[in-house]
């Protein structure tokens, strides 16, 4: 069988897919990989076959914000729409035709495609191949019918004919969020195969030598994510509240990010660009996040405690309301963001067990969802003729 993988040129949105892609090829299948650099060329050195979709999301929301200056300004109930525009109409008017490109050089079996890359379920539909919804967190069924009826509404082919609904969408959706996460359960319109979150990183990427070592007191590790649309001072704020404890502090800041923004800050704080998360995550006590679901799954699946300070998108909401809800984490909302409550959160944290147990009950949890291996029958028998 030969499966096209096709995700957003984001970490949140390719590294979910890795573990998954991994058990294929280990099976004995043909995986090609559709995304754009910077990760197209990260991935091809780790010897994966990469066929290139330049896509720069970045790039794209500032354009629609530049276009569109009321979305930047919608409350909070309201701001599913910059996404909605962003994910269901922007982008999939570019990456679709790309992606049709690459479907007819490939000829794949099947596309298995990250949610949030609707342009390649836009592919796969034209081509009329079975095409898969890989899970990235928490959407909402509302939100995904606004996205559905977004792609239709603006359908970036148009000289294809459209289909009929959610099957635009796919054959199934692989869902892995886990189940004692989930408050509003269903999430999807599709099918749904469960399959397990796995943490995953490029093994090229070193961890800095200190996490290994010996230490006296607890690692607390913080992220805003890879993409940033989170502004500087909420990241300086959360840095200098956890300096004020005493712990050994990892900010990761991200490839795009120069750490010197931060500003001055005690020795037991250090500044990174890029880590392995994954592998970070096994050395760490406490993770004090943006709530994006790559970190945020991540963190439970090792067990570990969190902050969520969510921010932009949707998704780190809901996240952030789930971990809470399942006492695995407390939450502090954009405009409670100060340095001193960061450091009063962090500290109870950090000093109440029941957190860190409730953690661990969502990783045995995680640890009992079917694995990547698991589900490559259930991919195969959707290629299976009648």
């Amino acid at each position: 069988m030969r499966v096209l993988l096709a995700a957003l040129p984001a970490f949140g949105h390719l590294y979910p897919l890795m573990p998954l892609a991994t058990a294929l090829r280990e099976s004995g299948d043909d995986v090609v990989l559709a995304t754009a650099d910077p990760l197209a060329s990260a991935m091809r050195a780790l010897g994966w076959r990469v066929e290139d979709v330049p896509c720069d999301v970045a790039g794209a929301r500032r354009e629609l914000l530049r276009t569109r200056p009321q979305l930047a300004e919608l409350p909070p109930a309201e701001r599913w729409r910059l996404g909605n525009a962003l994910f269901a109409e922007v982008l999939p008017a570019t990456t679709a035709p790309r992606l049709l490109d690459v479907v007819a050089r490939v000829r794949p079996d099947l596309l298995v495609y990250d949610e949030a890359n609707l342009g390649a379920a836009v592919a796969g539909a034209v081509a009329g191949i079975p095409v898969v919804r890989h899970g990235l967190g928490p959407l909402p069924r509302p939100v995904q019918e606004r996205l559905v009826d977004t792609v239709l509404r603006h359908w970036p082919v148009p000289e294809a004919p459209r289909p009929e609904g959610m099957a635009v969408l796919g054959a199934r959706y692989l869902d892995i969020y886990p189940p004692g996460l989930h408050r509003s359960p269903p999430v999807s319109p599709l099918p749904v195969v469960r399959l397990r979150p796995v943490p995953w990183s490029d093994g090229g990427i070193p961890m800095p030598a200190w996490v290994t070592a010996p230490r006296s007191r607890p690692l607390v590790y913080l992220t805003l994510g890879t993409v940033s649309f989170v502004a500087l001072p909420v990241l300086r704020a959360a840095a200098r509240g956890l300096a004020a404890l005493d712990v050994d502090v990892l900010v990761a800041v991200g490839h795009h990010s120069d750490p010197r923004a931060l500003g001055r800050l005690p020795e037991h704080v250090r500044v990174e660009s890029f880590v392995p998360q994954a592998a970070l995550l096994e050395y760490v006590d406490l993770v004090v996040h943006h709530g994006g679901s790559g970190t945020t799954l991540a963190s439970l699946a090792r067990g570990r405690p969190q902050l969520v300070l969510p921010q932009a998108l949707p998704d780190q909401a809901v996240n952030a309301a789930n971990v809470s809800a399942a006492g695995a984490g407390l939450v502090l909302a954009p405009d409670e963001v100060t340095t001193d409550a960061v450091a009063d959160r962090a500290r109870s944290l950090l000093a109440t067990p029941g957190y860190a147990a409730r953690a661990g009950r969502m990783r045995r949890e995680i640890d009992q969802m079917p694995g990547p291996s698991e589900t490559v029958p259930v991919l195969r028998g959707l290629t299976a003729g009648p």
